[in-house]
């Protein structure tokens, strides 16, 4: 006698004969109508399934595709960066859905209290009352609906995913090898006009808007790419595949021609020290007393 089927089998079965359904509709509609493209339907709802049950796998693609996102203007006053800006709002509604069906165990509830948090959750309180009270009510809100998914999608569910280091292990892997090659590519560009300061931003092209944007993401990433050196064998190739990485993201900031960029790694190392060596206290009482004497 065979054993009978648990509740879950049944589901998981009931799932897949729906599922081949829509594969076989697809197909038939596909060729009927002579649109290929209805045949990717059921790839998009393998991928819409994945990320309802675990968003996890949806963060990291969206991480791969920020340096290579590119911006597209629809009207003259609606734009958006594809495939990144949807996947940033796709993982936000993913985020609350999940936080609303189980909020139990969530990172980000554990730590609301943190003082970076709250900071940012006055910040963003006093954005949306001065939104609010704008001139031009339609670009602020705008404005406030970006940093909204912006926030959600790099702060709360990086909290939720980033929780030990293989997982931020992966989110180097998937990150660091595409923003390298634009940077190679900007590069290579730049260097065929002799590293010209006005032919900076024409050299990013397609990736970057402005040389301040490509500036920036190699400034900030260039912190995890330091600290990636612990993933890597202490041998001559090992310290080579470690430190290539970072010198072409330090070669990039230095043909940005960024001074906020050279000023952010300076403070950034100031910084480490100064946490490193519990300095805080009198690092803030002597730019405090900086700043009375300064005005």
């Amino acid at each position: 006698m065979l054993p009978k089927a648990s509740p879950s089998d049944t589901v998981l079965q009931r799932l897949f004969w729906v599922y081949a359904a829509i594969v076989l509709v697809s197909i038939g509609a596909a060729v009927a109508l002579k649109q290929p493209v209805l045949i990717a339907i059921p790839f998009g709802l393998l991928v819409v399934f994945q990320a309802v049950v675990d968003y996890s796998k949806l963060f990291y693609v969206m991480l791969a595709t920020l340096p290579v996102s590119l911006e597209v203007n629809f009207t003259p006053s609606l734009g958006t960066d594809l495939p990144s800006e949807p996947l940033t709002v796709g993982l936000m509604l993913l985020f609350f859905a999940h936080l609303l069906v189980n909020p139990r165990g969530r990172r980000i509830l554990a730590v609301a209290n943190h003082p970076i948090l709250v900071a940012l959750f006055f910040h963003f309180c006093w954005s949306a009352f001065t939104a609010y009270t704008s001139g031009v009510p339609i670009l602020s809100l705008k404005w406030m609906l970006a940093k909204t998914w912006f926030i959600v999608a790099f702060l709360w569910v990086s909290l939720e995913i980033l929780k030990d280091e293989r997982a931020v292990k992966i989110m180097y892997w998937v990150f660091m090898p595409v923003l390298i090659f634009t940077t190679v590519w900007t590069l290579v560009r730049h260097s065929l006009t002799g590293f010209a300061f006005d032919e900076i931003n024409h050299s990013l092209l397609p990736w970057y808007r402005n040389h301040v944007t490509y500036a920036g993401i190699l400034a900030i990433s260039l912190p995890l790419l330091w600290y990636a050196r612990v993933w890597f064998p202490r041998t001559f190739w090992g310290t080579v595949l470690w430190f290539l990485p970072v010198f072409i993201a330090l070669l990039g900031v230095q043909f940005s021609y960024t001074r906020a960029a050279y000023i952010s790694i300076l403070m950034g190392i100031g910084g480490y020290w100064i946490l490193k060596w519990r300095l805080m206290k009198i690092t803030l009482l002597a730019a405090a007393i900086t700043a009375v004497i300064g005005i």
